[in-house]
């Protein structure tokens, strides 16, 4: 197995000087920099050799694990005692090292010990991974010393059990070994990991002192320096911000920065920057880049989804054959040293060093996430239960602060990540996919669908398309289990390698819904629904913030930025905060005067009366385009809407050219779409959009690119039954505003932002639906808008004509 060239050198001096490893007695107080170490994560760093293999189908669910784990912990009887906690402390040279762990299971009898360790798995125990097992065994192996270390005994038992879920059945895996081996073991285990933890404490003794001395690289906007003042004092009260930051201010340097500051000055450990979208990203990158010139020294790394980081072009990723998982545990090491020579760890950065160690960039991203300062990652890293990074967001809380970007963004991702639903018709797909290559599974699928066709009989019988409950349903709960566990057995033969095609997707669809039913409770529905022969089920979330709040619990700190966070109560009900979140509204930079924000309350764009409207709001959009020529962008609550001003708008100006957002456009054409919006064309351009899409949010169109925007109708949700399920469970009060209202004016909001972004710009923004004047609303418009109203297109001229012409007086 490869190592480090720095850790090869530092093993051989360690085990050179083993005499200078001093175990300190529990009473002692010593001093020194402190290396943390997990027993679970020291097995995993020193002992992983060999493959890499595909895991979402053979891990059990986590109610699974605990269960499993508490039903041979019950059968152990007399003497027994679960979930032993132990730890130690070893000091060698200026360190002292910590040790901590918990043990499933001790066993006396007498003179007799053994340490259990226990993995629940869902494959038979012949086609258990050499590799994994190697790691498991030695995690006991840790646990059994620290434990004849405390207890003073001269030898225990090392017994690594592996329980099947399904059979209940046991494997057990034994070596009796004096305290002298075990010791040996132990410190092999510790030198090993010991490197380069005193290499990451040396290095962040660097990235400290860089941050003591770190400057703001350019002069604060107006604004800015509260926001940064706000955010580091939330990072070192170990607080939650909730902070509004219009547009212009610069919010994600004015976040990383102070942040930053507060790590090197209150002993945080990482920072997260999460974000909905690319463009985030690609703002906190820039940010990470401005601080680099000013001479930041920080680990930093960009987190891609696998899709998106693979070096398999073609086809679906097999670990099975890849030839970047195939002995990856033996290349991984040289890569992270590789990469730890590094400060900036993006895409290509992470690619070029895979590809030269021949690993997997993927997994090589998700080794480093312990051993970096900052992190650009999407939302489900720190929030989704199936894609949470376990070390930062599982049992304990950790030194790590969180920066939610466009964190109006969180509440509906959220919903989706505890969200599942999967259809009969696709299990049926599968079951027939499968069934020669695996039938095993395609009975199990089988036997799932027999519980759809019996549910699908019960809703037909009773006369209902749908039903909503507010339990899971037991029976498909163990039908799911079943199709998990023979998939998990048919995996590991090796004939199915002979299977080309790519799995059917449901059944990640299966293993994601299974999940989620671990986490079933009061802010969840279960929903059967009929359509024709076909049955859909899902597990809705109405309400994120209990989830939420289970992993905002693992860190010191969080901060959720956006320049729509109005209003509060709703996000901080829906993030699942306390009453002693902060909160911190900002001024906009800019002058009133540079946007003309206009309503025009005489047009109606409910869907009854679009068709009596229409010609009105057409002449409207000519109104605005027709005041000054430029580029302008009128945003619509759909596509069917969009087309029924398009053609009508077309006859009236055709001296004005027109471009469409289409639907499912890929990156090249949205690139395309904003690449028209020029300062040098002989034409007004008028940009047709949807609003919510990928131009509603994240979009720079600078000066002369953009100078209007007209905003169709007040955004509100498609009414559908998740809304209304939304709706129903906040209540007569709450409920509409927190299902439809405030999620649509939202976009609103973010579709405004777009026109003014400096202080150099002049723009107008049209927002067109009577409703706009109700109070509900206007509660919700920002403080800095000067708002005009407007009965007639003719009165709009009128005001159009008096701000250009001031604007260019100006």
């Amino acid at each position: 197995m490869e190592t480090f060239r720095w850790f090869a050198s530092a093993q051989r001096a360690m085990m050179r000087a083993m005499d200078r490893f001093t175990l300190v007695p529990p009473d002692i107080d010593v001093q020194g920099p402190l290396l943390r170490f997990a027993v679970r994560d020291m097995a995993a760093f020193a002992l992983r050799n060999g493959d890499l293999f595909q895991h979402w189908f053979r891990t059990p669910s986590g109610r699974q694990g605990i269960q499993g784990h508490q039903r041979l912990q019950r059968r152990r009887g007399k003497g027994y005692q679960a979930e032993v906690p132990v730890r130690c402390r070893v000091q060698c040279e200026s360190y002292v090292c910590e040790i901590r762990g918990r043990i499933d299971g001790v066993q006396r009898d007498g003179d007799q010990v053994v340490i259990e360790e226990i993995k629940t798995t869902l494959l038979t125990f012949d086609r258990l991974p050499t590799n994994a097992i190697a790691v498991h065994l030695g995690q006991a192996k840790l646990y059994a010393w620290m434990y004849a270390e405390e207890h003073d005994l001269a030898q225990v038992t090392a017994r690594l059990t592996y329980f099947h879920i399904e059979t209940e059945k046991t494997h057990e895996i034994s070596e009796v070994l004096d305290r002298a081996a075990l010791k040996s073991f132990f410190f092999d285990v510790l030198t090993r990991c010991y490197a380069w933890q005193v290499r990451l404490l040396d290095w962040r003794a660097t990235r400290d002192a860089s941050l003591q001395t770190l400057a703001f690289p350019h002069a604060f906007r107006d604004g800015q320096r509260r926001l940064a003042g706000e955010v580091f004092r939330a990072v070192r009260d170990g607080a939650v911000l909730l902070a509004e930051a219009p547009t212009g201010i610069g919010k994600s340097l004015g976040v990383v920065f102070p942040a930053l500051k507060a790590m090197g000055a209150h002993g945080l450990d990482s920072l997260f920057f999460l974000t909905a979208k690319g463009t985030g990203q690609a703002a906190a990158h820039h940010a990470v880049r401005q601080l680099y010139a000013v001479g930041l020294r920080l680990k930093s790394l960009v987190v891609n989804a696998r899709d998106k980081t693979c070096f398999e072009t073609e086809g679906s990723c097999d670990q099975s054959r890849c030839p970047f998982a195939l002995g990856y545990y033996d290349r991984f090491r040289a890569a992270m040293e590789a990469l730890f020579e590094r400060d900036l760890l993006d895409r290509e950065t992470l690619a070029e060093v895979a590809r030269d160690h021949q690993v997997c960039p993927f997994e090589l991203c998700m080794d480093m996430t312990p051993y970096v300062d900052f992190m650009i990652a999407d939302y489900n890293y720190a929030f989704d239960p199936g894609a949470h990074l376990r070390r930062f967001f599982g049992e304990e809380k950790g030194e790590t602060a969180l920066l939610i970007d466009e964190a109006h963004n969180l509440v509906d991702r959220a919903r989706s990540m505890f969200s599942a639903s999967f259809e009969k018709r696709d299990v049926l797909a599968a079951r027939r996919d499968l069934k020669q290559a695996a039938p095993s599974v395609a009975r199990a699928l089988a036997g799932l669908n027999r519980r759809l066709k019996a549910v699908h009989g019960e809703l037909e019988a009773a006369g209902e398309s749908q039903r909503v409950v507010q339990a899971c349903d037991a029976k498909l709960v163990s039908g799911l289990e079943r199709v998990g566990t023979a998939l998990a057995v048919w995996k590991s033969e090796p004939a199915q390698t002979l299977f080309d095609e790519p799995l059917p997707e449901v059944l990640r669809e299966l293993a994601r819904f299974r999940r989620l039913c671990d986490f079933f409770q009061e802010e969840f529905v279960w929903v059967w629904q009929r359509f024709g022969r076909n049955l859909k089920v899902q597990i809705l979330c109405l309400n994120p913030g209990p989830m939420l709040r289970r992993r905002l619990e693992m860190v010191r700190a969080a901060t959720f930025f956006s320049a729509t966070l109005a209003p509060f109560d709703y996000h901080q009900r829906l993030f699942g905060l306390d009453e002693t979140a902060r909160r911190l509204r900002l001024p906009s930079p800019f002058a009133a005067a540079q946007q003309y924000t206009v309503i025009a309350d005489h047009i109606s764009t409910r869907y009854r009366d679009r068709a009596q409207s229409l010609t009105a709001l057409t002449a409207l959009i000519a109104a605005v385009v027709g005041a000054k020529r430029g580029n302008y962008l009128v945003f619509f609550p759909s596509y069917q809407y969009l087309q029924q001003v398009l053609t009508p708008f077309q006859a009236l100006c055709p001296e004005v050219d027109c471009v469409v957002q289409e639907r499912a456009m890929d990156e090249a054409a949205r690139l395309q779409f904003l690449e028209t919006f020029t300062t040098d064309r002989p034409r007004s351009l008028v940009g047709f959009a949807v609003m919510g899409g990928v131009f509603g949010e994240g979009v720079d169109l600078v000066g002369e690119r953009l100078i209007g925007v007209v905003v169709v109708g007040v955004g509100l949700p498609k009414i559908c039954l998740e809304r209304d399920l939304i709706r129903d469970h906040f209540g007569a009060g709450d409920g509409f505003h927190t299902a439809y209202r405030v999620p649509g004016f939202h976009k609103v909001l973010q579709t405004a932002g777009r026109v003014i972004r400096d202080e150099g710009d002049r723009g107008v923004v049209c927002l067109v639906d009577s409703r706009f004047t109700s109070p509900d609303y206007l509660a919700m418009v920002p403080s800095f808008w000067s708002l005009y109203r407007v009965n007639h297109t003719r009165v709009l001229e009128e005001g159009l004509r008096e701000f250009w012409n001031r604007a260019t007086l100006d």
